[in-house]
């Protein structure tokens, strides 16, 4: 069984009492997650995905931790420039071309539509979404991907 981890910051950098929690589930089924992020009542002001890396993993994990974010959070996904040969779904588009294509359209474009109408759904709530490249190489490999939530959108 595939076991991977979801940082979640309880506190913004900066401020007091900073804090994380961890979660850990196999992430290849998005019941999985939505169980695990069900352990948390509370919102978090930075979710950071740093799990196995693979494709459909990631964005299972948006899908699942989304409404886990605070208004203004900001949810990062890290290492879109390598997925595991072993655990990468090749039904899926890499997270970092998603997350292109996004940037230019403000839609997303997917081989799944459950997936694509579940993405599309948060769309308007993605303030901002900015792919870094590999080193911040001009050409390179995408690297580190950094959404924040629009405000106001719950409460």
């Amino acid at each position: 069984m595939l076991m991977s981890r979801v940082w979640i910051s309880r506190t913004f950098l900066g401020a007091r009492g900073l804090g994380f929690d961890f979660v850990q589930c196999d992430m290849d089924k998005r019941e999985n997650i939505k169980a695990a992020a069900a352990q948390f009542e509370q919102r978090f002001d930075v979710i950071i995905d740093d799990a196995s890396h693979a494709s459909h993993h990631q964005q299972f994990a948006l899908l699942e931790m989304w409404s886990k974010l605070k208004d203004g959070g900001i949810y990062i996904i890290e290492d879109l420039h390598w997925q595991p040969v072993t655990f990468e779904n090749s039904d899926f588009p890499k997270t970092g071309d998603l997350f292109h294509d996004f940037q230019r359209t403000r839609r997303f474009a997917h081989s799944d539509q459950g997936i694509e109408r579940d993405l599309n759904a948060l769309a308007d709530e993605i303030g901002f979404a900015f792919v870094f490249p590999d080193k911040f190489k001009r050409r390179g490999a995408p690297k580190i991907l950094a959404m924040q939530k629009v405000l106001g959108q719950y409460d």
